[in-house]
């Protein structure tokens, strides 16, 4: 059975986030706001502090103008922030230089004196996070991209290299030190002295979606042991690591039950590790192809300039998943959760364009739960706390529905609510089935279900 009438938005479960960099315009970041992004995702390594601060609040800015234009409805929009890590970054100034090429035996110095932090020479280069190069000794092999430098000379504050193999250096790139002879696991530690007090400066800016850099297991560790006595931080923020870098996973492991989410450029990763019951987010460099099964991860990150394509992507493959999933009539089994498989087996054995969860009680672990069945549709949760939008919106699938704080609301004024706000976004279109489910407190514990019609005429939700 074919959907007849599919809103615009119905079929976008996964949630998209879009890579900005310091000198995207307002216009940009509107129009990727207007289309659906629900996430801006800020890179710090690819900026100086203050270009930072200034992006942050630039994409602040944009979030609240265009939570004016949906007015009255309060549509979730947030920033991602990717941290620069502990690691040394080659800085030149900025002004039309994206690159700089070096040849076969020209000296280069790298240096933290300030005097450097914002001029361009082809002899001497500004390095943040310089004290990681004191592990460096003269001979050492140092690569910045392609290019590999060989360490000549080191005085405080400056190592004079000798350039051995040729190429381009961009603006922020990472230092990295060839230690033949020297283990991964013997490597030391990295100080994450510098990447703790950028996380104080992004959150105090409201930033509350964290990438942690990618860090050894030893590094990893120390930063949330760190952040452990920060608790006005940690309660605020959700803590998302590559899932590459990250050690092997385990519930009972008192870091992983820090960790909210993971990232990943892998496919393959991403459907080895769905099991972890955790977050999503898919780093996708389309390069002109969308890589297959991406439709797997929670949250696609995305550049502005490739958001319809992704769009338009998802859309076709999650529209393939939904006709392939016709279920035949079934009983549950006795270790099933019966409202999450009902819910679900009822929504797709009805072509509903969504289910209306409310978030009592253990609303969200229930949200959770159906989302990692895969519903198929849309799942819109009504009345969540601050906390639990935060969580929500890192998982595909599930839309807070922020209604205005009204004392004895009715659950069926509610439902209305969500329907007109699912028709404002996209995401319903009269003659939809929608799916709902709550539980009734009584002595029988009764899960109740309902199925209904979205009105071929909208209505302004009551207040």
């Amino acid at each position: 059975m074919e959907r007849i009438i599919i809103a615009p938005n119905a079929l976008l479960w996964q949630k998209l986030a879009v890579k900005v960099h310091r000198d995207i315009t307002a216009d940009e970041l509107q129009t990727a706001l207007r289309n659906g992004a629900t996430f801006i995702h800020i890179q710090c390594g690819l900026n100086t502090f203050q270009e930072t601060m200034v992006l942050i609040d630039r994409c602040n800015e944009i979030i609240k103008r265009n939570a004016e234009e949906c007015r009255p409805w309060t549509v979730p929009t947030d920033i991602i922030c990717e941290l620069s890590g502990p690691y040394p970054r080659v800085q030149f100034f900025s002004s039309g230089i994206s690159q700089v090429q070096l040849v076969e035996n020209q000296r280069i110095t790298l240096t933290s004196d300030i005097r450097y932090e914002h001029q361009c020479f082809d002899e001497v280069k500004y390095v943040t996070n310089f004290d990681h190069l004191h592990r460096s000794s003269v001979g050492n092999v140092l690569s910045i991209d392609t290019v590999k430098l060989t360490v000549e000379r080191i005085v405080p504050g400056f190592v004079t290299c000798t350039v051995t193999q040729a190429g381009s250096i961009g603006r922020f790139s990472v230092i990295t030190a060839g230690c033949e002879g020297i283990t991964k696991d013997e490597q030391l530690g990295l100080d994450m002295s510098s990447t703790l007090e950028e996380l104080e400066r992004v959150v105090n800016k409201g930033c509350k979606f964290i990438i942690v850099p990618k860090v050894d297991t030893k590094s990893l560790q120390t930063f949330f042991e760190s952040i452990q006595c920060k608790k006005e931080i940690t309660r605020s923020i959700q803590m998302i690591v590559h899932i590459d870098f990250s050690p092997s996973f385990s519930a009972d492991n008192d870091m992983d039950q820090r960790i909210d989410a993971f990232v990943t450029k892998t496919v393959d990763e991403l459907k080895q590790r769905q099991s972890l019951g955790k977050a999503f987010l898919y780093d996708l460099d389309t390069e002109g192809m969308v890589p297959e099964r991406v439709e797997e991860a929670d949250v696609i990150i995305t550049s502005v300039n490739d958001l319809i394509k992704v769009q338009t992507h998802l859309k076709h493959v999650n529209q393939i998943q939904l006709a392939m999933h016709q279920q035949p009539n079934r009983t549950l089994a006795s270790d099933e959760k019966a409202l999450v498989t009902c819910l679900r087996f009822s929504a797709i054995e009805a072509n509903a364009s969504a289910i209306i969860l409310p978030l009592e009680n253990d609303g969200l672990k229930l949200a959770i739960d159906i989302s990692l069945t895969d519903p198929l549709c849309i799942v819109l949760l009504l009345k969540p706390s601050a906390e639990e939008v935060q969580r929500i919106l890192l998982r595909k699938y599930l839309v807070p529905v922020i209604v205005p704080a009204v004392p004895n609301v009715s659950q069926q004024k509610l439902i209305r609510h969500a329907i007109a706000y699912g028709r404002r976004f996209g995401y319903l279109h009269g003659g939809n089935c929608i799916v709902s489910g709550c539980t009734v407190n009584s002595d029988t514990d009764v899960l109740g279900l309902e199925m209904r019609y979205v009105p071929l005429v909208a209505h302004r939700p009551e207040p």
